[in-house]
């Protein structure tokens, strides 16, 4: 018990100090270095450079993204029972942004700025929602509905395709830069309304994550201590939708960011719900943070989005995954 503490411990103050270092790292180096002396402007105003308000900008949206997604991730995994289910790979995302593409070419972005995250989270709860029907058909079991994500994501990417092919050249361009997961020019308005939003979602699915536990010890044990399975299990799935709608009208798609941490926390140690939730959410966005900064700095002429950066490390870490556990499957034969 002892060396479980300790091992807690030395991660929370390993991580604590490695997201000071990303930190500092994001805000001061680039392409363009920014000095103490550059971050305030020299009136007497005291107002931030553009240089300075650019970078804070993007830690905040990189933050609040990849915080989302990452608690989203570690929701889908404990409802669904499956170490796998990911926003992405549940199709969750891909039905976000064809609302987010919807919202674009029908002009509603245009009309307000609201209109965005509005149709995000109908293309996203449409999504897990087919998910979980098509789910059914195979009485619920983990492969049947992380394949029914698989197609969900399949359809979502063709319709995508369909809407871009009837789009203008400006709709196209902001569409196809959106679907690669870009943090560059988060729309502002946007960002307020996230600064509000995800930390609200956030606090409701901190308040259920002990429910969530008795969700992940079974429908049995659940009713026995008087938790509903089946409005508990909606309930997350619906917040967690709703936050990754949230994520996707801000950044576009950015995918493996609710594979990547939770399946990092859970190694460490952290597999209770009350402290994988909390933790997921605040290592999701100082992980996107550090892909961000890598996407700024890999190469000198170019910036690179940072769904890329996500994409790649997400799909070999899923890769290796399914490897462990078919190995696993062969050594219990």
């Amino acid at each position: 018990m002892k060396k479980e503490r300790y091992k807690e411990l030395f991660f929370l103050f390993s991580f604590i100090l490695l997201s000071f270092l990303i930190l500092f790292c994001a805000f001061f180096l680039g392409i363009n270095d920014l000095s103490t002396k550059e971050i305030f402007n020299d009136n007497s105003s005291g107002t931030l450079t553009p240089l300075a308000m650019a970078r804070i900008t993007r830690i905040l949206a990189s933050f609040l993204v990849g915080g989302s997604l990452a608690l989203a991730g570690s929701v889908y995994q404990a409802v669904l029972h499956n170490p796998l289910a990911e926003p992405f790979i549940l199709g969750v995302s891909g039905g976000a942004a064809v609302g987010t593409a919807l919202a674009f070419i029908t002009g509603a972005a245009v009309t307000g700025t609201f209109f965005i995250p509005l149709f995000a989270s109908s293309g996203g709860l449409f999504a897990v929602l087919l998910v979980l029907l098509l789910g059914m058909t195979g009485r619920g079991e983990k492969n049947t509905i992380l394949l029914s994500g698989v197609i969900m994501g399949t359809l979502s990417s063709s319709i995508l395709m369909c809407l871009i092919s009837f789009a203008g050249t400006q709709e196209m361009c902001s569409i196809t830069w959106f679907l690669m997961g870009d943090l560059s020019a988060a729309d502002p308005v946007l960002l307020r309304f996230s600064c509000f939003f995800a930390p609200l979602i956030a606090f409701l699915l901190f308040l259920l994550s002990p429910k969530a536990n008795a969700l992940a010890s079974g429908e049995d044990y659940a009713r026995g201590i008087g938790v509903d399975p089946v409005k508990t299990g909606y309930a997350l799935l619906i917040l967690a939708t709703l936050l990754t709608a949230a994520s996707v009208a801000l950044s576009g798609i950015i995918s493996f960011v609710g594979l990547i941490v939770p399946h990092i926390l859970r190694k460490w140690g952290f597999a209770d719900n009350r402290k994988l939730f909390p933790l997921s959410f605040f290592a999701g966005g100082i992980f996107l943070i550090f892909c961000d900064f890598l996407s700024r700095n890999i190469f000198q002429a170019r910036e690179i989005p940072a769904g890329v950066i996500t994409s790649f490390s997400g799909g070999l870490l899923f890769l290796w995954i399914l490897y462990k556990k078919n190995l696993n499957g062969r050594k219990g034969l």
